[in-house]
């Protein structure tokens, strides 16, 4: 590397890290699953149990849902040094997102042998709202990402060096304890990898290495994947009673005109099931996600804006172009591009988060339409100079309108899916609870009690115990906390009768008291967050 070029890698770092930093202990507002990775990592730092108990355990049961481990022990030396708060539960997210954009580098010079091409990468992802937006949460995808990318620069380097596929195999079994996704991904992407070079590698140089994967992965397999089929039991197409519905009423329709044999053959589980996940596959790649107006899920993207930023479209089909003269690595490239939505398929469509390992192909893509097209405008010296002047406004422009839209006017109206309001409610009723027997919490935005331990910072062993706790595991295997002392947390609170001594907090949605209004707790627009209720009338 010349110096120039380790002076942009270390700039474009720092513009990274301070992207992803800037403000992040109060925006985006914290959401229950961070409230769980934070007081879960808590309670390992105090007890070395996680909430329920468990000692040191490989997933966490949480709110039913098992959350796998690596981020949760990752937080736990955060929580150490800056103690249980909203930045030290997102601070290793920060790092090892921007961390990624230094392994995108050398995973690029690695398999391309090209620093500038490596360079523009990481800059794109520098600037790519789709991976800002994920290093900016407590996310284990992010941490998944970073280990992916990871595993596999070891992966290209043992091509030249066997020695580095012990890491590489380590990293990526490392991966199936940080992300679900990683689980379908690693395998798959190996498999075709090691196909792909067949006749470069020996076999041998790879067989002590994939035994020790395989003991490592051991634990999981013993279990029974148990946070992955967790998981997918919940939020799979599987579990889906809308796709059951679908093929009843289908067959319904169907019985009216034709044949009983061709129906059953027409609608069925398996045909759906896969008319679903090709659906779902699909969306992935549809012009709308990545460029137009993301997903639907406005926790994890800016609305009305893609994935990408839509001028990387020509140098993405550019790049794609350029490189199917280079076979291998064209397929490598492709191979992790069409793999990585394959489990984020099973449970829905495209969705930025669960497709976050689609990451970094398609910035590779773009920087290589980039300097490619860079190389070819070179030979044209009087449009060289307009070209790099005009693309540098283009990547500008578009990336402070980002920037705009992200920090100043998406948080205001995204209040109210960041389930934003717990901090402030609980530091009311902190200075109130004393004059209060009972507190009732409603549980209209998620689960309130992991805020009230998280933000209380309440005695994860007094926790564990059980003590003036009310707690069970419902039919439907999530867990339901009811009780944490005077705290009461419920799903239906106008069947509450309150009585002296008694406060109900509950959103305006679910208002349907009689009794006095004590206070309101308000968004930045206005909208009202939480009435703080009494049966005194003022």
């Amino acid at each position: 590397m010349k110096w120039w070029q380790k002076l942009s890698l270390g700039l474009i770092f720092i513009l990274a890290f301070a992207v992803r930093i800037w403000n992040v202990w109060g925006q985006p507002t914290f959401i229950s699953d961070e409230a769980s990775i934070g007081y879960n990592a808590y309670s390992i730092l105090k007890t070395g149990k996680d909430e329920w108990g468990k000692f040191l355990p490989l997933t966490f049961k949480s709110f039913g849902e098992y959350k796998l481990p690596v981020y949760i022990y990752t937080v736990v030396p955060s929580i150490a040094i800056f103690g249980l708060n909203e930045f030290s539960v997102r601070f290793p997210s920060v790092l090892f997102g921007s961390l990624t954009v230094l392994v995108t580098f050398f995973l690029v010079k690695e398999l391309f042998a090209s620093d500038n091409v490596g360079l523009i990468s990481a800059l794109l992802l520098a600037i790519s709202p789709w991976h800002i937006q994920a290093s900016r949460m407590a996310l284990e995808a992010n941490l998944g990402l970073f280990i992916t990318i990871l595993a596999a620069l070891l992966l290209f380097k043992a091509k030249k060096n066997s020695k580095f596929y012990w890491p590489s195999f380590f990293f990526f079994v490392l991966s199936f304890y940080t992300y679900n996704s990683c689980r379908i991904f690693a395998p798959v992407f190996l498999l075709i990898y090691f196909l792909i070079q067949r006749k470069d590698i020996r076999i041998k140089n790879i067989i002590k290495p994939m035994i020790l994967g395989l003991v490592l992965i051991l634990p999981i397999i013993c279990s029974g994947f148990v946070g992955s089929r967790q998981r997918l039991y919940k939020v799979g197409i599987f579990s889906d009673p809308g796709i059951v519905n679908q093929i009843n009423q289908g067959r319904g329709e169907c019985f009216k005109n034709y044949p009983k044999a061709f129906c059953v053959l027409r609608y069925n589980r398996p045909l759906t099931y896969a008319q679903v996940f090709i659906k779902n596959y699909l969306s992935h790649f549809s012009f709308g996600f990545l460029f137009l107006r993301g997903s639907g899920f406005s926790q994890y993207n800016v609305p009305n804006q893609g994935v990408l930023y839509f001028w990387e479209l020509p140098f993405l089909i550019w790049g794609l172009i350029y490189w199917l003269k280079s076979k291998k690595e064209f397929l490598i490239l492709l191979s992790w591009l069409l793999i990585a939505p394959l489990a984020n398929s099973l449970t829905g469509t495209a969705h930025p988060v669960r497709a976050i390992l689609m990451l970094p192909v398609f910035q590779i893509l773009s920087a290589t339409g980039i300097f490619s097209s860079f190389v070819f405008f070179l030979e044209r010296k009087y449009f060289k100079f307009l070209y790099l002047v005009l693309l540098s406004l283009i990547i500008l422009v578009s990336f402070a309108g980002f920037v705009i839209k992200y920090f100043i006017y998406y948080p205001i109206p995204a209040e109210w899916n960041w389930q934003m309001g717990y901090l402030e409610l609980y530091q009311k009723l902190e200075v109130q609870e004393a004059k209060y027997e009972k507190i009732y919490i409603s549980k209209f935005y998620g689960e309130p009690h992991i805020f009230y331990l998280f933000y209380r910072k309440f005695d994860p062993s007094k926790y564990q115990s059980g003590e003036e706790v009310e707690r069970y595991d419902r039919e439907d295997q999530w867990s339901n906390v009811d009780r944490i002392g005077k705290y009461f947390f419920v799903q239906e609170p106008g069947k509450i009768s309150l009585k002296p001594g008694e406060i109900l907090a509950e959103p305006l949605q679910e208002f349907s008291f009689a009794g006095g209004i004590s206070e309101s707790l308000e968004y930045r627009d206005g909208r009202i967050a939480f009435l703080l209720l009494t049966n005194e009338k003022k």
